[in-house]
């Protein structure tokens, strides 16, 4: 009997310690798995997750992913459930080549919607010795950024039709011809200012010609005083914009309900104008502030939205279907 059980009791302390160890061996890799997730999930100075090797680590993306959302401006549509593409940065205008998502497919054949460029006018100028006869000053205005340059605002006896105006350097009298109509020659409805556009500095004169429009004439003066015509814009209010990035304003101008828009550059040597709604299509276009125009048709909720490029519109997102 004693020869039977000392085997036993051998294989029963075996068998304890086995158990033993095994319970400190499952507390140790429990103890080195929380060691390694906040490890994994340290975080560099700049905020990104590291490890102790000083590499990104990417944390597993869960089974079901929301999908990620595009930043606000972008030409991305939401990356749809477990997709591997990222978003582009805000404001990108960039198509992930491994963007599978239909709209993004649809959206990189989208071609550049061209606009038809025009010759603009050209206001004119002429050497005069002074003001005409019968002429009655409204208003003088010394133009701030140019040196000896004022403008002087008329009327003409027996002439109900057109304020005019005249152009002061020292060169001497220049007529800038009419500049506005009769309706508007108060004071206030007139104005003569500096103005950046096409790459340069130029003398912006603007008279009225209804509620909701103004003739806009821009002139070059040349560093000896001499003053040339640029562009006259009669198609509603006009502002400087650099609407295609090229780091040079171009002029922008819109009237109208339903609002027509205009975009006028320089190319070639002259002044060029075309029309945002002929090129889109659109009863109405608008410019925001942010340099999108926003297109829409009467009886209809959609807007779209677009910038323009050097070569023409491209839509900053796609309308929905």
């Amino acid at each position: 009997m004693k020869s039977m059980v000392y085997p036993i009791a051998g294989v029963l302390a075996v068998l304890l310690i086995a158990a033993v160890m095994a319970t400190r061996g499952m507390s140790g890799l429990e103890d080195g798995s929380k060691g390694i997730r906040q490890e994994t999930g340290s975080t560099s100075s700049l905020g990104n997750p590291v490890t102790h090797e000083g590499r990104t680590a990417l944390a597993a993306a869960p089974a079901e992913s929301p999908g990620i959302a595009a930043p606000e401006g972008s030409l991305l549509t939401a990356v749809p459930e477990k997709s591997p593409v990222i978003a582009e940065p805000e404001g990108s205008e960039v198509i992930s080549a491994g963007n599978t998502h239909p709209k993004s497919r649809e959206m990189a054949s989208v071609e550049m919607i061209p606009l038809d460029w025009q010759p603009a006018g050209i206001p004119s100028v002429s050497s005069v010795d002074g003001l005409p006869a019968g002429a009655a000053v409204i208003s003088e205005v010394q133009v701030e950024g140019f040196e000896h340059v004022g403008v002087i605002f008329y009327t003409l006896a027996g002439d109900d039709d057109y304020i005019y105006a005249d152009l002061t350097t020292q060169q001497g009298h220049y007529e800038l011809g009419d500049i506005g109509t009769y309706n508007y020659r108060r004071p206030e409805d007139l104005h003569a200012n500096a103005a950046d556009l096409f790459g340069g500095r130029l003398l912006k004169v603007v008279g009225g010609l209804g509620a909701n429009n103004t003739l806009s004439s821009y002139y070059r003066i040349g560093a000896d005083g001499r003053p040339a015509g640029v562009l006259r814009v009669d198609t509603g209010h006009t502002a400087e914009r650099d609407l295609d990035g090229d780091g040079n304003a171009e002029a922008v101008a819109a009237h109208g309900l339903p609002m027509t828009a205009y975009a006028y550059r320089w190319h070639d040597g002259r002044a060029e104008e075309a029309c945002i709604n002929d090129a889109l299509q659109a009863d109405s276009v608008m410019l925001r502030n942010d340099l999108v125009y926003e297109a829409s048709d009467i009886g209809s909720t959609e807007i779209r939205e677009y910038r323009m490029k050097p070569d023409g519109l491209i839509p900053v997102r796609m309308p929905a279907k």
